[in-house]
Formats: C-alpha cells, sequence, structure tokens
C-alpha cells in the first residue's frame, strides 16, 4: 500500500512538472488538492499541494505529494 501511494504520487508530481502551459494551472489546483486527499494526507499538506498545482512551471519543480507521502509513511512513524 505505500509503494502504491508514493507511485500515485511520483506520478501526479511528474504530470505536474511537465505540464507547460500557465492556463493548465487553474485546473491542476484542484487535481492536486483532489489526489493529496484520496491519498490521506492531512490538511497542511492539501494546502500544499493546492498551492504547488496553482504555481506557474518554473516555480513548481518541488515534488510536494511525493515529499507528503514519504514524509507520512517513512519519516512519521518513525519519530513516534
Amino acid at each position: 500500500m505505500k509503494l502504491f501511494r508514493l507511485l500515485i504520487a511520483m506520478a501526479v508530481d511528474l504530470l505536474d512538472i511537465l505540464v507547460f502551459p500557465p492556463t493548465t494551472d487553474i485546473g491542476e489546483a484542484p487535481a492536486m488538492f483532489l489526489v493529496a486527499n484520496i491519498l490521506g494526507l492531512d490538511s497542511l499538506q492539501q494546502l500544499l499541494a493546492l498551492t504547488d498545482g496553482a504555481l506557474p512551471p518554473p516555480f513548481d519543480i518541488v515534488p510536494v505529494l511525493t515529499l507528503s507521502v514519504i514524509y507520512e509513511d517513512y519519516v512519521k512513524k518513525e519519530e513516534k
């Protein structure tokens, strides 16, 4: 299950980086938010995904969903 979540997040982040026209960012922001919600991320990570989806191409190179899933599945559980 962890690997499946990570692969989905990586695929969506890759699509986010490769979409070039700035007009697609209008539809990309809610899509990133929806994927973050489906992946079960918390509200702050959903807000980060929404913000990352709204950024124009030179600034959206950070894979927010991938980093959030890695944090949730691998880092956060080791902290407890």
